[in-house]
């Protein structure tokens, strides 16, 4: 699994991973360890759909999507799938997120950023 880990910021309050191009359903783009210092996530891509799942233990992993803000609609209602060239969100702490193509139609530019927003 291809996870390309950037750090943002010197003090690690903001880390950013970059997810790798899909061509397939249910195909793993990000797949993060050891993330249980962030509490906020934002997600963004150029092309697909996708689904976010989290493990809370580091091993067993929600079978149902985890339910998305979407940060650029006019409505922040809760959405299943993000979609490209839209802002989305959640928050909690986890061990690990995974987030995988939701379709047809391959992921591109995949980015997440998770932040610490309490010290």
């Amino acid at each position: 699994m291809a996870e390309i880990n950037l750090s943002i910021d010197g003090d690690g309050m903001r880390t950013a991973w970059h997810g790798i191009v899909t061509a397939g359903d249910n195909v793993v783009s990000i797949e993060t360890n050891g993330c249980a210092k962030m509490d906020t996530f934002t997600l963004n891509c150029t092309a697909g759909v996708y689904d976010v799942f989290v493990t809370l233990d580091g091993t067993n992993w929600t079978t149902a999507p985890l339910s998305l803000s979407d940060l650029g609609g006019i409505s922040t209602d809760p959405v299943l799938t993000g979609t490209a060239n839209r802002l989305f969100g959640f928050a909690g702490v986890f061990q690990g997120v995974r987030v995988q193509q939701n379709g047809g139609v391959g992921l591109a530019n995949l980015v997440m950023i998770g932040r610490r927003t309490s010290t």
